[in-house]
């Protein structure tokens, strides 16, 4: 695809477009017209200084893909999850995260809220929430939060502080567990993770691979193995 030359595409998962919805929390927030079908995606612009869009596309093949007359800005460099027909805008500048619907042919933003650390996404299957976990980046503290986004008012509704396993290097450090994987099946949620040191980000112990198991959606934990 040509235009990829100048543009790079930021968002790793690209979603068909959605073709229901809810009411707009906001009327008086724009709409965007989009294409009918296509795919919705997070763009970054390589000119400087680079801006982030949520826009669609009809072909990810050929053709360009332009932010011109197409999309929404995001004030800030962004990431993206999506939960039941909500596709959640993460901006890692603002710590805002916003919340939008596509519809009819337009994107519609939907609700916004503050978070403090989203590492890892991942879409329930269950009950269209999604879950979202922030890992520790440095000292003081080797708690994750595991949380639930309700894809219907746009917020978390459910943050679980827990340090998903306790373990420590051989100079008896105290290890991060970082999340690599969420899955959920039979009321548990799997956490797949490696642990690495909070201040180099050493991944010493890398023989053995770990999930710690919760229950769903209480989020109480069960066990590791």
């Amino acid at each position: 695809m040509t235009s990829l030359k100048k543009t790079s595409i930021i968002a790793a998962s690209l979603i068909a477009l959605i073709t229901s919805c809810k009411k707009d929390k906001n009327d008086t927030i724009p709409e965007t017209p989009v294409s009918e079908h296509g795919y919705a995606l997070g763009f970054r612009t390589s000119v400087a200084p680079s801006a982030d869009y949520f826009l669609t596309t009809k072909d990810l093949m050929s053709g360009s893909i332009s932010a011109t007359n197409n999309g929404i800005e995001q004030l800030g460099w962004c990431y993206y999850g999506k939960g039941g027909s909500t596709i959640f805008s993460l901006n890692y500048d603002l710590n805002e995260c916003k919340g939008y619907n596509i519809s009819e042919g337009k994107i519609k933003e939907a609700g916004r809220f503050i978070f403090e650390r989203m590492d890892y996404m991942y879409e329930s299957e269950v009950d269209n929430n999604m879950v979202a976990i922030g890992a520790p980046w440095g000292g003081g503290s080797f708690d994750c939060q595991i949380q639930l986004v309700d894809d219907q008012d746009v917020s978390i509704h459910k943050n679980v502080k827990t340090p998903i396993y306790v373990s420590h290097d051989i100079s008896g450090a105290q290890l991060n567990a970082w999340p690599t994987g969420i899955f959920i099946q039979d009321g548990k949620l799997y956490v797949s993770f490696y642990p690495l040191n909070s201040v180099s980000w050493g991944t010493a112990l890398t023989d053995t691979a770990y999930v710690s198991v919760y229950s769903y959606p209480s989020l109480a934990y069960l066990s590791t193995f």
